[in-house]
């Protein structure tokens, strides 16, 4: 029975700004995760304040649930950050997706709805740019709009 070798994993450069403390962690390692969400944690829950003070809508996503909630969704990735993104009204959402992959497709509704999520995140990225949170935009390309918040606040 012949066993493979073990493989080196591939160092992953650390994120950039925000606290010297969780820059250099292992991202194989899973307390090494544990302990980048409990950083991240306090400052998602800034994010959230900033976010309600500005008369967004703002939910921490749940992805055991079905029922998605409009607004701000706000997730603690340990690998890339803080995810920031804007998620369609109910009706709005519901439109896009019989437009897609429904037999009736609406170019108009599918151009609308991608122009109010480009919009809603450009939005969102500009207030926390102002309010000096470090970001990478666009880097998933399953969700082009989503945003990431890198750290804390820099000085």
């Amino acid at each position: 029975m012949n066993t493979p070798e073990p493989r080196d994993h591939p160092e992953y450069p650390p994120l950039q700004g925000g606290s010297e403390d969780f820059l250099n962690y292992d991202p194989i390692s899973v307390a090494d995760s544990k302990a980048r969400v409990a950083v991240l944690f306090p400052v998602a829950e800034e994010i959230k304040t900033l976010l309600l003070e500005a008369g967004f809508p703002v939910d921490h996503f749940d992805p055991m649930s079905r029922d998605a909630q409009s607004g701000v969704c706000l997730a603690v990735d340990p690998g890339m950050g803080i995810s920031v993104l804007w998620r369609l009204p109910a009706e709005l959402s519901s439109r896009f997706k019989d437009a897609v992959c429904g037999t009736a497709a609406d170019p108009g509704v599918i151009v609308h709805s991608d122009t109010v999520r480009s919009a809603m995140s450009g939005a969102l990225a500009e207030i926390l740019r102002a309010n000096g949170y470090p970001l990478v935009v666009g880097e998933n390309d399953l969700e082009p709009y989503e945003i990431y918040v890198q750290g804390a606040r820099l000085p």
